[in-house]
């Protein structure tokens, strides 16, 4: 039985039931839709080596992750085994919460150097102004 990566109707996405890695291609590829939906040029980088998943308007390296539940909300881990996860190069972290179906765009240079970030008290919640063009990357 295969598994249904996303519903149409409604655009709402649904990525339960899926494997760790095919849920994150799957909100890459969400995240691909809905910035061409609001009129932003996407590219997908061949190789996903370097922590870049998306390349928006031809100057933003974005870096997409799904956002896991803690006591307290979601959060998004920005360290594993005292390594850095999110890298220097990226300008902003998209983080997605499925089950609520919210984006989270947070500039990098806005984060602090932490184990995690939570989410419920950042002011980035669908915060897609963060991908308009006003020359420097943020």
């Amino acid at each position: 039985m295969t598994q249904q990566l996303f519903e149409i109707p409604g655009q709402q996405a649904s990525i339960r039931g899926v494997t760790s890695s095919a849920a994150g291609q799957a909100a890459e590829l969400l995240l691909a839709a809905r910035l061409l939906q609001r009129g932003h040029r996407v590219a997908v980088p061949i190789v996903d080596d370097d922590g870049v998943d998306l390349v928006v308007d031809y100057r933003l390296s974005v870096q997409v992750k799904l956002a896991e539940r803690n006591g307290h909300g979601w959060r998004v881990k920005l360290r594993h085994h005292g390594q850095q996860i999110i890298r220097p190069h990226v300008n902003v972290l998209a983080a997605y919460v499925p089950e609520i179906d919210t984006w989270w765009h947070i500039p990098i240079k806005g984060m602090t150097n932490t184990s995690a970030i939570g989410l419920i008290e950042s002011s980035w919640r669908e915060a897609w102004d963060v991908y308009e063009t006003r020359g420097d990357a943020p």
